[in-house]
């Protein structure tokens, strides 16, 4: 149930996007729906869609998806977005990845809603269905900094530990030496 903060958060975004032309939602510009219903809304953000949309998409690749990223192997990442004349409203849908599937992309795992006027302002939904809360929280305090302008990677604090390095015995290393040297 969505608090006394976001109804006043939505109808204020709802307000500026009504003077503007009309209301924009991602389903008005022909993305897929999403259920709206159980999403954490984020702030209005001064921001356009399109900038905002560029900005979590380009911290996700880097922070979840990237080389030492926490998602790269079990996760999907799959983008919708409008144009920006049409007014740059966008899904992104983190899927858990299925490999049995010719299309691995599996259940929604983390969802996020991107709305707003092209250039006024912009409201940022997050769900984490198949995630525990605590990484859940973890990405949404990620999507809210990216779409803000600001870097983090809060989820990367649930990568696992790196293996252990294997300390060779310094006697095993004298013993290689000797041979490499007795070799002709």
């Amino acid at each position: 149930m969505a608090s006394n903060h976001t109804k006043l958060l939505i109808a204020l975004a709802g307000g500026l996007l009504a003077g503007c032309g009309g209301s924009l939602s991602p389903t008005s510009l022909g993305l897929p729906a999403l259920d709206l219903s159980g999403f954490d809304q984020g702030p209005v953000i001064a921001a356009a869609p399109t900038e905002v949309y560029a900005r979590i998409a380009s911290g996700a690749m880097n922070c979840w998806f990237g080389a030492e990223g926490v998602l790269k192997t079990t996760h999907i990442f799959h983008a919708d977005a409008a144009s920006p004349t049409a007014g740059g409203a966008a899904s992104i849908v983190i899927h858990e990845r299925d490999p049995k599937q010719a299309n691995p992309r599996g259940s929604r795992a983390f969802l996020i809603s991107i709305t707003g006027d092209s250039g006024i302002a912009t409201i940022v939904g997050t769900q984490a269905p198949r995630f525990p809360d605590d990484k859940g929280a973890a990405m949404r305090a990620d999507v809210l900094a990216w779409a803000n302008g600001a870097t983090s990677c809060e989820l990367q604090k649930f990568a696992p530990p790196p293996p252990p390095v294997a300390v060779v015995p310094e006697a095993a290393v004298k013993s290689k030496k000797k041979k490499l040297a007795k070799t002709p």
